[in-house]
């Protein structure tokens, strides 16, 4: 139900901030479903690009995909922390529409490229894009709530972002083999796919530019330069909550960059090495990567609700226990088998993954939206973006080394690792007894 409480709207249990219009709302709702689409279509799809367009050394795929991810996320810490910071003078639907523009031109280039050099050219672009548009995703999510609301907001949007993965798992990981099936060739059937999300991606700007609200004037910065700006949100982490909640992207980050790339990558060469075609190999990891992104929908609210009731630090206790498990479990007894796709012990390591992966998003953002000032709320997630792209450069270069030279569940033992070490610190905070919150004025 949707009312307007003392100038503020209310849907169901979610008390939005006063400026927040029902619009505004949905138009956010609707981005988040799109932007895992499409975020995540193009490191899933990447492994079948490697290897049935390119014909990439099958000894290399593993390097090459880590190299790429750690291209785009150096991009992003160049462009995500300044875009952050800018948005606090500038608003974010500029800057979030003209992300998702450049998210366009990179889909439509990318399967284009002759020689791996143009495709590192060519997912620049996109880089581009998903640096400007995953720091006002994160800011309007964190704009968006009211503070009691802040864990079920951040868990619907879970939902919406699980659905988008679904989506993507479900319709758009399947177009290279529905396209060979009625006649074209692999390589058409990459291409196509890749200007299928490149639509898509277009619609999606056309949407944010006129729905995402931007927030007012009296929540803005005085004047200062972007990068005093970037210093400013950089100083937080003298707060030791709002540190854990940076750190959280680091981790966060890692496991989704694990999953997108690494699990694809697993079953296309397991299968390669069983005789199976990589777009059925493909097919088949998206039917797993569904249900890790549908367990991680149904979670979401649930954490989220944890998350509202309980000390955020206690939630993101919760979180990292719950993920260094599950990443432990695939790490040490997973397969890429495409036949195993089926089999109750990969069906049940792909739910926790789910859990795990959503808990650590859920907690991680409230801990971090109830820690950050409003008035350096941008500055504060290009931070947050920053270190989250450290994460994935990390977990790239070091789990693509892991897959291609020890073990090809290794990149998801060093995720259980870094999720336990997660652990301790938010262990620590309680046993010294830093866990009582902070408030900002709304």
């Amino acid at each position: 139900m949707v009312k307007t409480t003392d100038s503020s709207l209310k849907i169901g249990p979610i008390l939005f901030s006063p400026w927040i219009k029902l619009n505004n709302v949905l138009t956010l709702v609707y981005a988040s479903f799109m932007w895992l689409t499409t975020v995540a279509f193009i490191n899933f799809l990447q492994p079948y690009l490697l290897e049935a367009t390119l014909q990439v050394p099958e000894n290399i795929q593993g390097r090459v995909s880590g190299n790429l991810t750690i291209l785009q996320e150096i991009i992003l810490i160049i462009v995500g922390g300044i875009a952050g910071a800018y948005s606090d003078k500038v608003g974010r639907r500029i800057i979030f529409a003209s992300g998702f523009s450049f998210m366009a031109v990179g889909f439509f280039v990318y399967p284009l490229a002759s020689s791996l050099t143009q495709l590192f050219l060519f997912r620049s672009i996109f880089a581009i894009g998903v640096g400007m548009g995953g720091v006002m995703f994160s800011a309007c999510v964190q704009d968006t709530p009211q503070e009691g609301s802040r864990g079920r907001w951040i868990g619907v949007i879970g939902v919406f972002t699980g659905l988008g993965a679904l989506f993507m798992a479900l319709v758009l990981s399947k177009i290279p083999s529905w396209l060979i099936a009625l006649g074209y060739t692999a390589t058409q059937a990459g291409t196509y796919a890749c200007w299928f999300a490149a639509s898509l991606s277009v619609v999606t700007a056309a949407v944010l530019s006129v729905g995402i609200g931007n927030p007012p004037q009296s929540e803005k910065k005085e004047k200062r330069k972007v990068f005093s700006d970037l210093l400013i949100g950089l100083a937080q982490v003298r707060n030791p909550r709002l540190a854990l909640a940076y750190f959280s992207a680091f981790i966060g980050r890692g496991d989704l960059l694990v999953i997108a790339v690494f699990f694809s990558l697993w079953f296309v060469r397991d299968g390669a090495d069983l005789s199976v075609s990589p777009e059925i190999s493909i097919a088949k990891a998206g039917m797993l990567f569904g249900v890790i992104q549908l367990s991680a929908l149904l979670w979401g609210p649930v954490m989220g609700t944890i998350a509202d009731k309980i000390n955020r630090v206690h939630a993101v206790i919760v979180a990292y226990s719950i993920a260094a498990v599950a990443y432990l479990l695939m790490g040490l007894y997973g397969s890429g088998d495409p036949g195993q796709v089926t089999s109750l012990k990969m069906l049940l390591f792909a739910v926790l993954l789910g859990i795990g992966e959503i808990s650590v998003i859920n907690a991680g953002g409230a801990l971090l939206g109830q820690e950050t000032p409003p008035s350096i709320r941008g500055s504060v997630m290009g931070v947050f973006t920053v270190l989250g792209a450290a994460g994935i450069i990390f977990a790239s270069s070091v789990g693509g080394i892991l897959f291609d030279n020890w073990y090809r569940g290794g990149p998801f033992l060093m995720m259980a690792v870094l999720n336990g070490l997660m652990l301790v610190f938010a262990l620590s905070l309680v046993y010294l007894k830093l866990t009582k919150p902070l408030t900002h004025q709304q």
